[in-house]
């Protein structure tokens, strides 16, 4: 099937759109204290795998018992959030030419219920690189934990995506891209 551009396409794809421009914005001047729906349940989740207890402190994060590490506004994973959801969305649109309305929030769920599970293994990860003092000839703590969250979040979006891919075969019973 062609993906012929009417007024419906026009209008999921530009509500698509709108939420993630909506979702960039609010999160390019959030506090930590705005991203306490996202940050809040990971922090919890970290505390489950980990044992370490986090506390919240207004304007800094979810802070450590001992104050060595903290998980700032900048972890918040709203990025990779937004990359998600267009991605399932996105796919979508790509596989069948349209979406149905449904998808949509599905795919704001799933990218939110994603974004918790990569934020949580890359936290883990970064405090058990933090407790090491992990360091490198070529990259000190900043640079390992960038290249750790880099690896973590894309390893997330390959497995979302295969994932997705499976979902539609098992409905569809193959796999057609209009791209």
């Amino acid at each position: 099937m062609n993906a012929r551009l009417n007024l419906k396409n026009l209008l999921q794809l530009s509500t698509i759109f709108a939420i993630a421009f909506a979702l960039k914005s609010f999160y390019s001047t959030a506090s930590v204290n705005d991203l306490r729906w996202i940050l809040a349940p990971t922090a919890s989740l970290v505390e489950l795998i980990t044992s370490t207890h986090l506390e919240f402190e207004s304007q800094a994060g979810y802070i450590s018992s001992d104050h060595t590490f903290l998980i700032a506004a900048s972890c918040a994973g709203v990025n990779f959030l937004i990359i998600s959801f267009l991605m399932l969305s996105l796919a979508e649109f790509s596989r069948k030419g349209h979406i149905a309305w449904r998808v949509i929030p599905f795919a704001a769920l799933a990218s939110y219920a994603a974004t918790l599970t990569a934020n949580t293994v890359r936290i883990v990860i970064a405090l058990w690189m933090h407790d090491e003092k992990l360091t490198t000839a070529w990259l000190d703590a900043d640079g390992l934990h960038r290249l750790e969250g880099i690896v973590v979040y894309f390893g997330f979006l390959v497995l979302l995506f295969f994932a997705r891919e499976r979902a539609a075969m098992r409905k569809f019973g193959h796999v057609k891209y209009l791209l």
